[in-house]
C-alpha cells in the first residue's frame, strides 16, 4: 500500500462515565431507505504532482487513450512505462509521443497498475502542466476508493463494528469534499490516507460492501465526517478547532473508550527558546502561556506572552508550528495539553490523544465495539444528530 521489467514494448504494445449511563438508553438510528442510485460516483485521487517524469507498470492487459478519448495503444503487459512531458504540450510514453497533454491508462480483465511501489485499481490519468511537469490521478468509483482508505486509516485487527463505522465515515468525508469544491481527493492525511490495493484488500472490500452507499448526512446533506486516532478523553467541537467550520453534528463528546491507544497519555519537553524561535517572537523571551479550554478541558486558543509582546493562535496551529521542525519523537501527538509545567527553560507538556480530536475517535470506536455496541451506535455517539442514509 513490482513486477520485474521485461524488454521495452513496441508502440502498439506500450502503452464508564456519564456516557456509560447514557449508553444504556441508546436507541439505534434509522438508516433511511432512500431510493439508491444505480452506481456510486466516480472519484479522482491525486497520487503525485509536478514530476518531470513518471514510471509505472501494468500486470496485465491495458489500453491507453488520449485526451480526446481516442485509443492510441494497447498491450498485454507493461513492465516499465516511462512518461515525460514534451515542450509541445504532449506526453511521451516510452519514447512514443501521444497527442495532447492528457493520457488515460485503462486496465482490462482485472489488471492492476503499479505506481510508486503501490498497486492501484481503476484508471490512471496523467496530466501535463504548462511547465511540462506531470501529475497522475487514480480514477475509480467511490466504493473502490473507500476500500483503499479503510485499512490505511484503521488497523485491520480492530473489531468489525469499528471497521464498519470507519467505512461510512470515510465515504461521507470523501463525498463532502467532492460536493464542496474539490475536483479530486488527496491520497495523504491532508484528506484521507489512500493505499490503493493493500494486502488485506479482501477484508476491506467485504467491509465496504456491507455498508455500500451508506453516508452520514445532516439536514439532508453529507457533512465533513472528521475522524482521528485517539481523542484522549473527549472529542472537540469542530468550530473550536477549525475556524469557520459548520458545527452540528461535530460537537464534542466525552470518551474514555480509547485507553488502549499507546498515545492515550503522553509527555513532551519543549525548549522555551525554541518555542520563541518557532513562534517568531523575541528570542528567549517566552514568559508565560494562557490557555482557553472547552468544557472538557481541551485547549482551543493559546496566548503566549513575554516582555512587551503577546501572540495568540489556536492550540492546533501551535502543534503544527512546533511539529514542522521537530524530530518524530519530539512531535506533539495532539493539541490536547492537559497540564503545562515550567522549569529550567523547558515547558513540560502532559498531553492526551493523537490527532485533531474532532468527530469519531477511532480507538474509541474500537473500545465501544469491544463493549458490544453496533456501528450505528458508534456513529450516532460521535456524530450526534446525524442520519445514516443509503444513497446508492
Amino acid at each position: 500500500m513490482k513486477p520485474t521489467p521485461p524488454p521495452r514494448p513496441t508502440l502498439l504494445a506500450v502503452l464508564a462515565s456519564a456516557f456509560a449511563l447514557v449508553a444504556l438508553t441508546w436507541s439505534l438510528p434509522t438508516c433511511s431507505l432512500v431510493k439508491p442510485a444505480l452506481a456510486p460516483p466516480e472519484v479522482r485521487v491525486l497520487l503525485a504532482k509536478e514530476r518531470p517524469s513518471l514510471e509505472l507498470s501494468a500486470d496485465g492487459p491495458y489500453e491507453v487513450y488520449d485526451g480526446r478519448g481516442k485509443l492510441v495503444a494497447r498491450g498485454e503487459r507493461m513492465g516499465r512505462g516511462v512518461l515525460r512531458g514534451t515542450r509541445h504540450g504532449q506526453i511521451e510514453l516510452n519514447g512514443v509521443v501521444c497527442t495532447g497533454p492528457t493520457l488515460q491508462l485503462r486496465p482490462l480483465s482485472g489488471t492492476r497498475f503499479q505506481f510508486a511501489d503501490t498497486d492501484y485499481p481503476g484508471d490512471l490519468l496523467v496530466l501535463q502542466s504548462t511547465t511540462n511537469e506531470l501529475s497522475v490521478q487514480n480514477v475509480l468509483d467511490l466504493e473502490t476508493y473507500v476500500a483503499g482508505v479503510l485499512l490505511s486509516e484503521m488497523p485491520s485487527y480492530f473489531p468489525r463494528e469499528a471497521l464498519l463505522a470507519q467505512s461510512i465515515a470515510a465515504r461521507s468525508y470523501a463525498l463532502w469534499q467532492l460536493q464542496n469544491g474539490q475536483s479530486h481527493l488527496l491520497a495523504t492525511q491532508s484528506h484521507q490516507v489512500y493505499g490503493g490495493t493493500g494486502p488485506r484488500q479482501s477484508l476491506a472490500r467485504e467491509i465496504v460492501q456491507s455498508t455500500r452507499g451508506q453516508i452520514l448526512e445532516s439536514q439532508g446533506k453529507p457533512f465533513c465526517a472528521f475522524f482521528s486516532s485517539t481523542c484522549g478523553g473527549a472529542t472537540g467541537d469542530v468550530h473550536r478547532v477549525y475556524s469557520g467550520a459548520p458545527q452540528p453534528p461535530l460537537t464534542g463528546v466525552a470518551c474514555d473508550h480509547c485507553k488502549d491507544s499507546s498515545l492515550y497519555r503522553w509527555q513532551r519537553e519543549l525548549s522555551l527558546s525554541e518555542i520563541g524561535r518557532r513562534l517568531a517572537v523575541p528570542r528567549g523571551s517566552v514568559e508565560n502561556v494562557y490557555l482557553q479550554r472547552d468544557r472538557f478541558g481541551r485547549p482551543s486558543r493559546m496566548r503566549w506572552t513575554g516582555k512587551g509582546w503577546e501572540k495568540q493562535l489556536s492550540a492546533l496551529d501551535f502543534r503544527y508550528t512546533w511539529n514542522r521542525e521537530a524530530a518524530k519523537d519530539e512531535q506533539l501527538p495532539s493539541a490536547f495539553f492537559r497540564e503545562l509545567d515550567w522549569k529550567d527553560g523547558v515547558l513540560v507538556v502532559d498531553g492526551a490523544g493523537f490527532g485533531h480530536g474532532v468527530g469519531m475517535c477511532q480507538y474509541g470506536a474500537a473500545g465501544l465495539a469491544k463493549a458490544g455496541h453496533s456501528y450505528q451506535q458508534i456513529l450516532q455517539y460521535y456524530y450526534q444528530g446525524a442520519q445514516t442514509v443509503r444513497r446508492w
